[in-house]
């Protein structure tokens, strides 16, 4: 699902868009991600590219990190 989000955001072209999926990967990927980390980079991704609020899969997926 990630390898799909980051498709998805590389094609939009919007660099803040990449930014904010690269700072959530890396987060992650990390020892032990934060969890307020991980809602804030995926909300700001979400605000910039809000059609992948509507990807049911990734959205869930993305959530259930952070709860």
């Amino acid at each position: 699902v990630l390898s799909r989000l980051k498709t998805i955001v590389n094609e939009s072209g919007n660099q803040e868009a990449i930014e904010y999926f690269n700072d959530l990967e890396s987060e992650i990927k990390g020892n032990k991600p934060k969890p307020y980390r991980l809602k804030s980079y995926w909300t700001s991704l979400t605000q910039v590219l809000p059609q992948i609020k509507d990807m049911t899969d990734i959205a869930r997926m993305i959530t259930q990190i952070f709860q």
